[in-house]
């Protein structure tokens, strides 16, 4: 059976059967991936951030870059998940 929204080989059936819509669901990798990857470089960049040994003042410089930089992760995958549905 392949990857359909129904929960039974019997609900399957029956929809095939009667000609029944059947919802099948596609799996993209390569979207997977990207997502896996921007993950990453958010845990990464808090990573590096918090491991530096800056001073407040350099710090301080830096957060607003850093923000910046999750906000466009953020947008991305979030432009990512709604192109995937």
């Amino acid at each position: 059976m392949i990857a359909t929204t129904c929960r039974s080989k019997s609900e399957y059936a029956r929809k095939l059967l009667f000609g029944k819509p059947i919802r099948v669901l596609t799996h993209n990798e390569s979207i997977d991936d990207l997502i896996e990857e921007l993950v990453g470089l958010r845990r990464e960049l808090a990573a590096l951030l918090a491991k530096t040994l800056l001073t407040e003042a350099e710090r301080g410089r830096l957060q607003p870059l850093v923000t910046e930089i999750k906000e466009k992760i953020n947008q991305l995958a979030d432009y990512v998940c709604k192109s995937k549905l």
